[in-house]
C-alpha cells in the first residue's frame, strides 16, 4: 500500500522533504501539483539572497539564491516564478520577509520593485548599485527615473563612482541611520563630453546623505568623495552630528597622510560639519 502525506495533513512533514532532499526543478514541478502543495513550496524558492538586476537585453529579471553572502561565480542562481508583478502578494510578502540580502540596480527601480522592498525585515542588508557591469566591465551611469523607497533597515550600502554624471529623475528616500558608500574607481567613463560644463543631478548622492544619517562610511576610493560630493546639483543636507569614517585601501594599503589631511577638510566643508567627525584610517 502506498504512502501518502497530504500537505494539508503534514505541512511539516512536506516542507522537510521538499527542502532537504529536493532540488529546485523539483519545486517548480510540486506547485502544479495543487493548492496546498503551491502554498506550500513557494516559500521555499526564495532562498536568503534576491538580486533584481538586467538581463543582456535591458530587462528586468529577479533572481535568488540560497548563499547571501558568498562570491557571485559560487552562487546558483535561480529564477522565482512569482515576484513578477501581479503575482500574489501573500506568497510575495512571505518570500521577501526571508531574504536576508537583497542588491538593486538603480536603473530597474519601479513602483513594483518599491512595493516588494516594503516587506523586508529590519535587518535585511540592502545594497544599491548605481552602475551596471557590460561584459565583466563596470560602467556608469545606472539612471534612477523612478523614486526610490528603502523600507527601515540598520544600514544600507550604495555603490557609486567618482564624478557621477547621471540626470535622472527620480528621488532617493530611505530612513536609516547608518549608510555606507563603496566608490569604485575603476569604472570606465563613456564619452559624455556634452555633460562636461554642467552638474550631475545624481539622486542617489543627494538623497543617501540625509539629515537622518547619523554614521556614513566610506569604503574604495575615499579620495574621490570630495569630488563626488561637489559634483551633485542638487543640495545635501548632512546632520550636523554626522559621523565620517574614510577606510582607505589600494594596492599596499598605504596612503599619503597630507593627502588624507586635505581630503579630510574638503569633505568637511562640503557637508558642513567639523573635521574632528571626519576620520581616516
Amino acid at each position: 500500500m502506498p504512502v501518502h502525506l497530504d500537505p494539508r495533513c503534514y505541512p511539516h512533514l512536506v516542507e522537510a522533504i521538499l527542502f532537504n532532499v529536493s532540488d529546485h526543478i523539483t519545486w517548480l514541478a510540486a506547485r502544479l501539483v495543487s493548492t496546498a502543495m503551491l502554498k506550500l513550496v513557494d516559500p521555499l524558492l526564495c532562498g536568503h539572497r534576491l538580486d533584481i538586476i538586467s538581463d543582456s537585453n535591458g530587462k528586468r529579471k529577479i533572481l535568488s539564491s540560497d548563499w547571501p553572502f558568498a562570491h557571485p561565480l559560487w552562487r546558483t542562481w535561480q529564477r522565482v516564478p512569482y515576484l513578477y508583478e501581479g503575482g500574489n502578494r501573500e506568497t510575495q510578502a512571505a518570500a521577501l520577509r526571508r531574504v536576508t540580502s537583497i542588491f538593486v540596480d538603480t536603473d530597474l527601480v519601479s513602483p513594483h520593485v518599491n512595493n516588494l522592498m516594503q516587506h523586508l525585515l529590519p535587518s535585511t542588508y540592502i545594497s544599491i548599485s548605481h552602475f551596471r557591469v557590460i561584459n565583466n566591465v563596470l560602467t556608469f551611469p545606472n539612471e534612477l527615473e523612478n523614486d526610490l523607497r528603502i523600507p527601515p533597515c540598520k544600514s544600507v550600502r550604495f555603490d557609486v563612482c567618482p564624478r557621477c554624471p547621471c540626470c535622472g529623475t527620480g528621488v532617493l528616500e530611505h530612513s536609516s541611520p547608518s549608510i555606507s558608500l563603496h566608490i569604485w574607481p575603476d569604472i570606465v567613463e563613456p564619452d559624455f563630453s556634452s555633460r562636461t560644463s554642467r552638474q550631475s543631478n545624481c539622486a542617489i548622492i543627494a538623497g543617501a546623505i540625509n539629515p537622518g544619517v547619523k554614521v556614513m562610511s566610506v569604503e574604495g576610493d575615499v579620495f574621490g568623495l570630495p569630488a563626488l560630493l561637489r559634483g551633485v546639483e542638487l543640495e545635501i543636507q548632512a546632520s550636523p552630528d554626522l559621523q565620517v569614517y574614510c577606510e582607505c585601501w589600494n594596492d599596499d594599503y598605504n596612503y599619503d597622510p597630507i593627502e588624507a589631511a586635505k581630503c579630510r577638510r574638503e569633505i568637511a566643508d562640503l557637508l558642513k560639519i567639523p573635521k574632528e567627525q571626519v576620520d581616516f584610517f
